[in-house]
Parts: C-alpha cells; sequence; structure tokens
C-alpha cells in the first residue's frame, strides 16, 4: 500500500501548490489562465 499512499501524497501535493499559485495570482491580479474551474 506503499504505492498508493504515495500517489495520493502526490496528488495532494499538486492540489496545494496549484490552490496556492491560484491564490497568488487572485491576489497579484489574476492569471489569464488562472480559472480552470
Amino acid at each position: 500500500m506503499a504505492k498508493r499512499s504515495d500517489f495520493a501524497q502526490k496528488l495532494l501535493g499538486d492540489l496545494r501548490l496549484r490552490k496556492e499559485r491560484l491564490a497568488g495570482a487572485q491576489n497579484s491580479g489574476g492569471a489569464p489562465k488562472a480559472k480552470t474551474r
């Protein structure tokens, strides 16, 4: 189950990074490709 947890950890990290980048973009004025949802 080490592989599975590792994969989940990677996904969580990616989501966190994306969220932080989105927040930073909004604070900076927003980038053209900031809204992916």
